[in-house]
């Protein structure tokens, strides 16, 4: 695999370009705080326009959907927060690109596997050709990572999964070199760069995937992770991307287990250690944080006073940027009310329980960490319902057939609760749920005591005790 060290970014006070020859990005490789983009759609199809998609924000972690419907001859507009050049995903179909401060202006005439049509123009209007071709080359958009988890099925030795994830990646890379017109230097090499970490990261996520799914460990030799010599954290000036950041960050991550630095935070010392005091180190560190954020409030402040980032300004911000992002439901606040239905068809509504405080747990039939807590959940609620504790759990993302048949396997005691897709549609905007398993505790006065509680598993008497109080 050829060395791809080329990546990095600018400092935090984002540059602008010399934009002849287009030799480098005519734009901003980063915005810390965020800056919007605006991406425009008009629709010439002869049929009501569906634009569904996702845009994850790294900075922190945070994914935010979206769902327009344009009737023929009109138009509408995403204005998004990018902290860097990133993709907007359409209809699982292509990818958009855009960056802080530019505006992408798409004219659909159809969204179909293999034979998308949009016509580009405005900023990056070149780029965005480029990558439809790429997604009518694909298929479709998925079949990018698809490929490889279904690569990752058919194989025994998870020892072979390195060479057959480079053979797929170089289909990729191949299409880039023989694609015509030529695309600008910059782009090249930003998106060879992409492709390739694209398959770093699919390395690692596909064994994750396997393993969690399977619920045992699947061995590999030490020479499986030899990809990692080819990642480099040193800052060289180019353009940013989000697969480079998740290689990245896994990278560390398992660097800090090798080193036996136990927790979340190995991590962190680990990005100090490789990464130094960079603005590159920043960005790595602010996902993180925002990790020990939704993980424990306490822990999150903990390092957060001890975590180095560039300067004291950048520290300053990256605590404003999380807490603003990722504190909602905001604690002291009432809890958005819900009614969703139980086990039995009845209508249950959270405001039904105002006087007792309330843990709530969001789960999923694929979550096999949320399913691994049930038998606590059950103890907590033997032990506590008869001093006002309730304990509801609320599945997401499930067939309501399998819930059913889960809770009953499983004997769940407390109040189970299911939401349906529009139901989960709200409750995942009001709740910012970006990831389970997640817990919420409630007070008496149905005011959210944190919007990030600790797993079953993990609660205390003392927690209890305090939670009882309010």
């Amino acid at each position: 695999m050829k060395s791809i060290v080329r990546l990095a970014f600018f400092l935090l006070v984002a540059a602008t370009f010399n934009a002849q020859a287009q030799e480098k990005f005519p734009g901003k490789t980063l915005s810390l705080i965020g800056e919007p983009a605006v991406t425009v759609f008009k629709n010439e199809s002869a049929d009501t326009l569906k634009i569904k998609g996702m845009f994850f924000n790294w900075l922190p972690y945070v994914e935010t959907n979206f769902d327009l419907r344009i009737p023929p001859s009109k138009q509408d507009s995403l204005t998004l927060l990018f902290n860097f050049l990133d993709h907007i995903a359409i209809n699982g179909t292509f990818r958009i690109l855009n960056a802080p401060g530019k505006r992408v202006v798409c004219t659909v005439r159809s969204i179909k596997p293999k034979a998308t049509d949009v016509e580009f123009e405005g900023d990056l209007h070149m780029e965005n050709t480029y990558l439809l071709s790429y997604s009518n080359f694909l298929g479709i958009n998925d079949n990018e990572s698809r490929a490889y988890y279904n690569m990752g099925d058919k194989i025994k030795d998870f020892n072979l999964f390195p060479a057959i994830a480079d053979s797929i990646t170089k289909v990729r890379t191949d299409f880039l070199e023989r694609y015509s017109p030529p695309v600008s230097p910059w782009f090249k090499r930003y998106e060879y760069d992409r492709l390739m970490y694209n398959g770093m990261m699919r390395k690692d996520n596909v064994l994750i995937s396997k393993r969690f799914y399977r619920g045992k460990p699947i061995p590999v030799n030490d020479n499986y992770y030899d990809f990692e010599k080819d990642l480099s954290l040193k800052y060289t000036g180019e353009p940013i991307t989000t697969e480079f950041l998740w290689t990245a960050d896994t990278y560390l991550f398992r660097q800090a287990e090798k080193k036996k630095i136990p927790g979340l935070g190995g991590m962190l010392k680990m990005t100090d250690s490789i990464a130094g005091n960079t603005s590159l180190a920043d960005v790595i560190k602010t996902r993180r944080l925002g990790t020990f954020y939704t993980h424990k409030r306490e822990d999150y402040e903990r390092e957060m006073a001890v975590t180095k980032l560039s300067t004291t300004v950048v520290k300053t911000m990256v605590d404003s940027i999380i807490q603003a992002r990722l504190g909602f439901p905001k604690v002291g606040k009432k809890a958005p009310d819900m009614t969703l239905k139980d086990i039995d068809g009845k209508t249950v509504s959270l405001a039904s329980f105002a006087g007792h405080p309330v843990i709530i747990n969001f789960w999923a039939e694929w979550c096999g960490p949320c399913k691994a807590e049930f038998p606590m959940e059950n103890k907590l609620y033997q032990q506590y319902k008869d001093k006002g504790l309730v304990i509801i759990n609320i599945c997401l993302e499930t067939k309501e057939e399998s819930w059913k048949a889960i809770t009953k396997r499983d004997d769940l005691q407390m109040v189970n609760l299911f939401a349906d897709a529009e139901s989960y549609k709200k409750i995942k905007a009001a709740y910012n749920i970006g990831a389970i398993p997640r817990s919420i505790a409630i007070g008496k006065d149905q005011k959210v005591i944190a919007n990030y509680y600790q797993r079953a598993s993990l609660l205390k008497d003392a927690d209890i005790a305090a939670l009882l109080k309010n």
